[in-house]
Order: structure tokens, then sequence, then C-alpha cells
């Protein structure tokens, strides 16, 4: 095709030029240097007047043609930014679904933790009764008191100590990935911050890189903040009384101390006082030698009844603290994102809008080129 004709020239040294000249003729130092001379014999010895006239309605089209280019590109690297901040948050709630997911799942196995040990003293029940509830033991079921301390140190045995260590164990791993999660969350923000690092106030800048950044900077540090005064010890020590809390109002029992051991004791001694008043002495001339097997069968039913529901009384408040604590902690984090979540929504918002109105402009532009077309056709 035809080769265009470059003139470099400075249209600011020829307007000095002209402004410097007198009558209509300009100063000829600045007018050579400007070289406007040359681009200006072409106008208007070589193009006609329909040629002049498209260059003089063009020019100020084409301008506009550049500077809705030069924003559509500005758009477009925005909204790449925001492409990769939408998927950051994509990510984060992915990750929360997840933890939730593991959490649960991980929960159950604690818990069957706790469960076991109330099993275990099922069993021990069964055959601490079985041993004892025969007629070669007949006279030491008539002594009450013998029968309470062997029931005490043989079934009940450690079990109020074993089910707060597992409780304990509980918590402990309840705070520890809440302050594994904030890491985690905290450390996935630090890296997607410093990822755009080296376009802030610079290539795309302005005010959105500034604001952008200042919020993944304030997530980061709220969520440093958390990371760095997290007293694991306290945290569980909170949860412990809350679950202990909750043991008491459940059980109904009244407790001078606040250990979940206590409440526990508190617990089976009262088990322990219902099963074995049925072997008082009285009990036993009652109701005769011959109805001792049943009796067996039925006092090893009330005490799995019991553990039965000690057990559901104690699942039920664990679960409970559970799923707040679990809801408690996922929040804390949303809430910590939630000024950057809002700021990419919003933003998102606006170059969706801003894009719309230079396509407008674009094709406002398109018509009015064809517009001078057929004018000077």
């Amino acid at each position: 095709g035809m080769e265009p004709q470059i003139f470099p020239l400075s249209a600011r040294l020829a307007l000095q030029a002209k402004a410097a000249g007198a009558n209509g003729t300009p100063d000829e130092a600045r007018w050579e240097a400007s070289q406007f001379g040359a681009l200006e014999s072409y106008v208007l010895e070589t193009l006609d007047a329909s040629e002049r006239l498209r260059l003089k309605l063009e020019n100020p089209l084409g301008v506009a043609a550049r500077l809705t280019r030069t924003y559509r590109t500005v758009i477009e690297s925005r909204q790449q930014v925001l492409r990769g901040d939408f998927q950051t948050l994509d990510t984060i709630e992915e990750q929360l679904d997840a933890y939730q997911t593991d959490m649960r799942r991980d929960f159950s196995y604690h818990r069957s933790r706790v469960d076991n040990v109330l099993y275990g003293m099922a069993e021990r029940g069964d055959s601490f009764f079985d041993e004892t509830m025969r007629i070669s033991r007949i006279f030491d079921l008539v002594n009450s008191e013998k029968v309470r301390a062997a029931f005490d140190r043989e079934v009940v045995a450690d079990t109020s100590r074993e089910i707060e260590r597992e409780v304990s164990d509980l918590i402990d791993w309840l705070v520890d990935k809440d302050y594994q999660q904030w890491r985690a969350i905290m450390d996935y923000l630090n890296a997607r911050a410093t990822q755009h690092a080296d376009r802030i106030v610079g290539q795309v800048g302005s005010q959105f890189e500034f604001n952008r950044q200042n919020l993944l900077a304030s997530v980061g540090r709220e969520a440093h903040k958390v990371v760095s005064t997290y007293d694991r010890e306290a945290e569980s020590l909170k949860l412990a009384q809350d679950v202990q809390r909750s043991i008491l109002q459940t059980a109904a029992v009244e407790v001078g101390a606040l250990g979940l051991g206590a409440i526990l004791v508190a617990v089976l001694q009262t088990t322990m006082l219902d099963v074995t008043g049925v072997l008082g002495a009285s009990a036993v001339a009652a109701m005769g030698l011959y109805v001792l097997p049943y009796r067996r069968g039925k006092v090893k039913a009330e005490l799995r009844e019991k553990i039965t529901i000690l057990r559901d009384q104690l699942n039920a408040v664990l679960n409970k603290q559970f799923e707040q604590e679990l809801s408690d902690s996922v929040q804390r984090i949303q809430e910590a994102i939630a000024p950057y979540t809002r700021f990419v929504r919003v933003e998102r918002e606006k170059l969706e809008q801003l894009d719309e109105e230079l396509v407008a402009a674009q094709n406002e532009l398109a018509v009015l080129r064809r517009a001078v077309e057929k004018l000077v056709s």
C-alpha cells in the first residue's frame, strides 16, 4: 500500500513563531526550527478542499478514539486485577467451607473418644454386677457401704478425670484449628497483596490501586493482630468454662467447684447411689434370693440407661458449643475481609458501567466517522 508521509515538527514552536512575527509573517528562526512549514505547504498545496475538511473534522475524532482506547486499556487492566481478587475471595470461601467440613469430621472423632470413656464405664458396670450380685456374695451385698465403695473404685474409677482430659484435648484442638485457619488466611492475603505491588500508583495506579492495596493491607493487619495476640491458654480456659456451665445447666447438679471433673463426679455419684440403693440388707431380704438374677439384669440396664443419658447430655453440650465456636470463627474471618470484599464488588460494578459507556462512545465515534465520510465524499 501507500507509505504515509511523516512530518516531524513542533506545534509549540510554530505557534511561538507566528505570535512573535509581524504583519502575519512568523519569526523566521523559530518557524524554521519548528519545521511546521512543510506540513502547512502539504495541506494547502497538496490537499483539496474536501480533504482539508476531512482532516479538520477527523482530527478531534481521532483524539477521542485515542482517549477511548487508552481508558479501555486501563479498564481492562483493572478488571484483570479484580478477576484475581474475586478468585482470591472465592478461594477463601472454598477454604472456609473445607475448614468447616474438616472440623465437623474431626470433631466426631474427638467426641467419640469421650463416648468411649463412658462405654468403658458401662462395660465395667456389667462386669461388676455380674461378679457382685451372686448368691456367693450375699454377705457382701448386705454391706451396702462396702458395695458402694467397690462400685466407686471399680466402675466409676477415673472416669471423670478421663472425660475431663478428653474434653480438654478437644477444646485445645478446636482452639489450635481456629488459630491455624487465621494463619492460613493471613498468609494467603499477604501473598495476594504483594502479587501486584509493582503496579501500585503506577501503570494502572491512581485511587483504585491505592484503595485496593490499603484494604488488602488492613485485612492483613487485622489477621496479623488476631494471630499475634492469640492467647491459646486463655481461649481454652474460656471455652472449657462455657462447656462446664452448659453441663451444670443440663444435668441440674449442684456442685461447688466449677471443674468439669467435679461436675461429672457428682453425676456419677448420683448414679452410684441410685443403683446400689437396691442392694441394702432390707432390699435383699425383701426380694428373696430367687429373684437376684432378675434384679441384676435390671440394675445393669438402669446403669446403662443413666450412662446413656449422661452421654447424650454431654454430647449435646459439646455439639452446641462446637457449632457456636465454629460459626464464630468463620464469622470473624468474614468480618475481617468484608471491607475488601465490598471494595472488589463495588469496583467491578463501576468498571462494568464505565466499560458500557466507553463502548457506547466508540459506537458514536464510528457513526460520526461514517457521517464525515459521507459529507466529504
